[in-house]
């Protein structure tokens, strides 16, 4: 059986660009720079898209596009997570350095019940607000609000009239190594494979969400399933009962 060729999607434009050069494309319009931290062991590649021409080819904005890399990052080390921190502050002030006005608005984008996309709600948690500078929101899912997350955050904007909005958001990206390399490691040293222990978390989240009286379809939901029949379906084969028995 031929399997349909397919792309992988992912918002880094430092992958798109590498996704070009290994299928022999010309990258017109489009810059590249890496450079060492200054901080830290961390890489820093900077991509340029400069024209409609780079747009296209990348399926990005015109526009600066900075990516920092830490493989330490994994490891219970502090010390070097605040140098990291430090050095994702310097590039954050290079590129607002341009920007006037004290009046910023932080998106937190992402469902914080979901751990995969809980990066916007929990960075907002932990930052230091005021009324007259730093302002921050976190305006959930749709599954959650019932209202597209665009539209809240221009009414917000609207009303708040930022000088400038940063938006945080957990980005979809490729692995660095082999898919395959990585998928036989994680059943190595767990005995499962990455699809089923994924699945078992997210059941796991749905039982908690209707333990505590959340509704089944609106727990499903949140716990990343879009289809009830097979969350139905993977509930019963892991707890042994159908979910409406926790309510």
């Amino acid at each position: 059986m031929k399997i349909p060729e397919f792309k992988i999607r992912t918002d880094l434009a430092l992958e798109e660009r590498e996704g070009l050069k290994e299928a022999a494309e010309e990258v017109s319009g489009v810059s590249f720079k890496k450079w060492e931290g200054k901080r830290s062991a961390a890489q820093i590649t900077e991509v340029k898209v400069l024209n409609e021409h780079g747009a296209k080819a990348l399926g990005k904005p015109m526009g600066s596009y900075l990516t920092l890399e830490a493989d330490k990052l994994l490891m219970p080390d502090e010390d070097f997570h605040s140098e990291v921190s430090d050095e994702l502050a310097l590039l954050l002030k290079g590129l607002l350095k341009q920007k006037t006005g004290k009046n910023i608005l932080v998106a937190g984008l992402g469902n914080q019940s979901v751990t995969p996309d809980s990066l916007g709600p929990r960075t907002v948690s932990n930052l230091c607000v005021s009324a007259e500078g730093l302002k921050a929101i976190a305006p959930g899912v749709m599954a959650q609000t019932g209202m597209e997350t665009a539209r809240i955050l221009l009414g917000i904007i609207k009303e708040v009239q930022p000088d400038l909005v940063i938006a945080i958001d957990a980005l979809a990206a490729r692995f660095f190594f082999s898919k395959y390399h990585m998928m036989r490691k994680f059943k190595e040293e767990t005995g499962c494979t990455i699809h089923s222990y994924v699945t078992s978390k997210r059941l796991l989240l749905a039982r908690s969400l209707i333990a505590r009286g959340t509704p089944v379809m609106k727990a499903a939901l949140q716990s990343g399933f879009r289809d009830y029949t097979t969350f139905s379906r993977a509930y019963k084969k892991q707890f042994r009962q159908p979910p409406a028995r926790n309510q």
